[in-house]
């Protein structure tokens, strides 16, 4: 993915004397990953995060990973990883029903072990979007008076779970870049419109990739936020060859009114 910058916006109160707390941090990887790569097109920038963790508490062991990396995009971020921690837990599973949740049970389970094991420990740090989670962070602070962070990918977020949280922090692609790609595709959308093209999600995501010489998966998500907020509307439609098309219906006085494309960028 690119160099992206990452924003991690403070939503809820941090106390500049948790610094000082004895931190652990635990990392739901697949929510954090899958996050950013289906909302924003981005994979997580490890480095920018490792030091925005580091200003809230005082590490007092590695940061832990869970996530199940059998998948192709998953593998290559082992690598990244490692450059911040080697306490990766991998939480691969063959039964399909339970796949899903099984990087949370393992993750959980490490979390209520370190409760017993370590009473010391002041402070922890939940990465991941999940609701979840809300029982534990629920459990640290009221049974063990411990301090909760939460930190999740804007979008992803739960708010049961920062309302557990003592604070929280969301993470997001700073958006004047993720406004480009926003732009890109819309003058994408408008110039198949000029030349009396039937946009289409695929055709209009490889023509911008392509003229605009981007990654596919970053339109393709910009494309798809703009039809969840209502920006644009997908109809099924005919072509002039009788085709069927699932077409894309901009609504351009909605998006001049926000100030979406600009044909500056």
């Amino acid at each position: 993915m690119s160099d992206t910058n990452f924003n991690h916006i403070l939503i809820k109160g941090f106390n500049e004397r948790n610094t000082e707390l004895a931190t652990v941090v635990f990392v739901d990887y697949e929510s954090m990953f899958w996050s950013l790569y289906n909302i924003y097109g981005e994979t997580p920038k490890l480095d920018v995060f490792y030091e925005d963790i580091k200003k809230r508490g005082r590490l007092i062991d590695k940061i832990k990973i869970f996530g199940d990396f059998s998948k192709p995009e998953m593998k290559d971020e082992l690598s990244k990883i490692r450059t911040i921690t080697n306490d990766i837990t991998n939480c691969e599973s063959t039964n399909s029903e339970t796949k899903k949740d099984y990087t949370d049970f393992i993750m959980l389970d490490h979390v209520y072990q370190m409760i017993i094991t370590q009473p010391t420990i002041e402070q922890y740090i939940l990465v991941t979007g999940d609701g979840h989670f809300h029982s534990v962070a629920t459990f640290l602070r009221t049974f063990n008076e411990k301090v909760v962070g939460a930190y999740g990918v804007k979008g992803s977020l739960s708010s049961q779970l920062v309302n557990c949280s003592s604070w929280a922090v969301e993470i997001s692609p700073q958006s004047d870049i993720y406004n480009q790609y926003i732009n890109k595709i819309l003058d994408t959308i408008q110039w198949a419109e000029r030349n009396n093209i039937i946009p289409t999600f695929k055709k209009s995501v490889e023509v911008a990739a392509r003229y605009h010489k981007g990654e596919r998966v970053k339109f393709a998500s910009a494309l798809s936020k703009l039809i969840e907020e209502g920006y644009i509307e997908q109809k099924e439609t005919l072509s002039d060859k009788g085709v069927n098309l699932n077409a894309l219906f901009p609504k351009w006085a909605l998006i001049n009114k926000h100030g979406l494309l600009n044909l500056n960028n």
